[in-house]
């Protein structure tokens, strides 16, 4: 009898579940030292609010450009060697910008970053595939797979703080901190082997048809409300969290080490909602999770913004220091942290198998394109509005849009699996 394939026995698909939280948990590093730059690039090198917001435009515009090949390549080179590819880039691009030392270092960094992202979120969410076989457990892993990667930035977050907390240029070194997370992941990928078997009879599926599945799906209600939610929710996670720094640092008048860390709490509330999120679903249906965490952060954010002040932690010499609301506006994170590991669940559970790379690059390129707006939008109403209105602007509006299209596409799934059902058995639609 010949053996079980590698990803079939349970030592290696173990080993193989390691492999993907630790590359997922790398992957935190050098994506959310944003808030970072974006603080350095007003403070540092004296940009202004909307320029500092439009750096992410590099690093997403690069997303959507490389998700919309990376699938193919995916196909016929495997994960392994891009990855190994992509941690080696980001780690020489990393180095060299620390020595750079200027607004287009970081540019470049970014840029770099969003190939390396793709690449590497891409190959973490197909290689699920490989080692767990049932809807539910792909579900749940994913959602300790993003609980994994949110514990990771809050930690990234506490690292990045030591490096800003000294002055003039050390906060440059963080880049060569990068640069050496990334090469220790490419020499765990180059030394061990994945089994790429399961994806190796799609090698041969010419490019247009791979691009026609893509056009397929996009104009589908399946699709749709769901990137309008998916929106919503990036409006918040990638408007508010990349600026969370900045606004500790310029409303709240904290000092920049401890404005980072109380931004890294915002990470730790999202990454709590997502392990609450990877467990509740046992006993609750999703949608109602939703509604309930929903209405919850409504009443929860409206407090917080009309009773929060300006200059509150100007005398904090410590995170303890600082009064009870400055930690409430993170806290909001919690409320929204189940939204994007769930949706991109049902996005890909209820299309084939197949078409689910190709809804993974779709969700990246559409995720790249509300990353900027949201993230150049809330610049823009920082910049003339000051932050307390900005924040307040981008969490209701979103939040209230979530509340309202829950329940509908929660109702279209299950019309939508009734009628597959049907057509399965052959019986009436229900």
């Amino acid at each position: 009898m010949s053996q079980p394939p590698a990803a079939d026995r349970p030592t290696a698909s173990l080993a193989m579940k390691v492999k993907i939280l630790l590359t997922f948990f790398c992957l935190s590093f050098p994506t959310y030292c944003f808030p970072i730059l974006v603080m350095q690039a007003t403070s540092y090198y004296g940009v202004s609010h909307s320029e500092a917001g439009g750096l992410e435009t590099y690093v997403n515009l690069t997303n959507m450009l490389a998700s919309l090949c990376i699938f193919t390549i995916f196909l016929k080179f495997g994960y392994r060697r891009p990855i190994i590819t992509a941690s080696l880039l980001l780690a020489l691009v990393s180095f060299a910008a620390k020595e750079i030392d200027s607004i287009w270092g970081i540019r470049l960094y970014l840029i770099t970053t969003g190939v390396a992202y793709v690449v590497i979120k891409v190959a973490c969410y197909s290689m699920v595939g490989l080692v767990v076989k049932t809807r539910e457990g792909h579900a749940r892993f994913v959602n300790f797979m993003e609980f994994i990667y949110m514990t990771a930035n809050m930690i990234a977050m506490w690292i990045y703080s030591f490096f800003v907390g000294e002055e003039g240029s050390f906060w440059l070194y963080m880049f060569w901190f990068i640069a050496a997370v990334f090469v220790a992941l490419a020499a765990m990928f180059y030394f061990t082997r994945i089994d790429e078997s399961a994806i190796e009879q799609e090698a041969e599926k010419p490019l247009k048809e791979q691009l026609r599945d893509v056009g397929k799906i996009i104009t589908t209600t399946a699709i749709i409300l769901p990137l309008i939610m998916l929106w919503a929710y990036e409006s918040i996670e990638q408007g508010v969290g990349p600026w969370m720094a900045t606004f500790n640092y310029e409303i709240l008048e904290a000092p920049k080490d401890i404005s980072v860390q109380l931004g890294s709490l915002f990470v730790l509330a999202i990454a709590l909602g997502r392990l609450y999120g990877s467990f509740i679903y046992k006993w609750v249906k999703w949608q109602y999770v939703f509604i309930s965490s929903f209405i919850a952060g409504l009443f929860f954010i409206c407090f917080v913004m009309f009773n929060m002040q300006e200059g509150i932690g100007a005398n904090a010499t410590s995170i303890l220091d600082l009064p009870l609301v400055a930690y409430c506006l993170p806290i909001f994170g919690f409320f929204i942290g189940p939204v994007y590991p769930t949706l991109v669940s049902l996005m890909m559970t209820s299309h084939d198998k197949s078409m689910h790379s190709a809804i993974m690059c779709l969700i990246l390129i559409a995720g790249a394109v509300f990353d900027s707006a949201a993230a150049r939008a809330v610049g823009s109403l920082f910049g003339h509005f000051g932050g307390i209105n900005a924040f307040a602007i981008y969490t209701i509006i979103p939040i209230v849009v979530l509340l309202i299209l829950s329940l509908p596409y929660a109702a279209f799934l299950k019309k939508r699996e009734a009628r597959q059902l049907a057509a399965a058995t052959g019986g009436p639609e229900k």
